[in-house]
């Protein structure tokens, strides 16, 4: 994903730091304004001790005032009724990808609130077909747990959303826990 990106700001005439690291810990030259953990990808934190950790490097790669969105699992996700597409198909330049992450079987841990979630990818095109399958570990914060992270780690949360456009987390069509943390000044 990194040489993908630096290829991708490349073409689009766009300065790039990308890094590979430990989202636990790690430091960066010069503190920035904004950071965003992406498709919940926080989900890879497996313990209170992995989310305080994440989030304390985060505010100290972070400015005074700097904030922080991260985006997670809604709670329909592990807890109701599924909030997004868990298999699709994208295709591209001649090739077919169906993904599917997670089936109906995965279930999470109660004492852990953690998932081995089952993950495949078939693509196929003119040079034939090809598959890969894996189990994913992967936990599910819940809201009120990440506010709690975020304030062992020296923030302040600015708020929790929904949806982009700033909807309740219980209010229909919400889809994802967005949280917004600022670094204090």
């Amino acid at each position: 994903m990194v040489e993908r990106a630096r290829h991708n700001a490349v073409a689009a005439a766009v300065k790039l730091d990308a890094r590979r690291g430990d989202m636990r810990a790690f430091t960066l030259p010069v503190p920035v304004d904004f950071a965003f953990c992406m498709i919940s990808s926080i989900s890879y934190m497996l313990s209170l001790e992995d989310m305080v950790a994440h989030l304390t490097s985060v505010r100290d790669a972070l400015r005074p005032g700097g904030g922080y969105l991260i985006e997670g699992s809604h709670p329909g996700d592990y807890l109701g009724a599924k909030t997004v597409n868990t298999e699709w198909d994208e295709q591209r330049d001649g090739v077919t990808v169906h993904m599917v992450w997670g089936t109906d079987s995965d279930r999470i841990e109660p004492a852990t609130s953690c998932t081995d979630v089952s993950v495949s990818v078939t693509a196929s095109g003119p040079d034939g077909m090809e598959s890969f399958a894996s189990v994913e570990r992967d936990r599910f914060w819940t809201p009120t747990e990440v506010r709690a992270c975020a304030m062992l780690a020296g923030f302040e949360v600015r708020g929790q959303y929904g949806d982009w456009d700033g909807r309740d987390l219980r209010a229909e069509g919400a889809w994802r826990t967005f949280t917004l943390l600022r670094r204090p000044l």
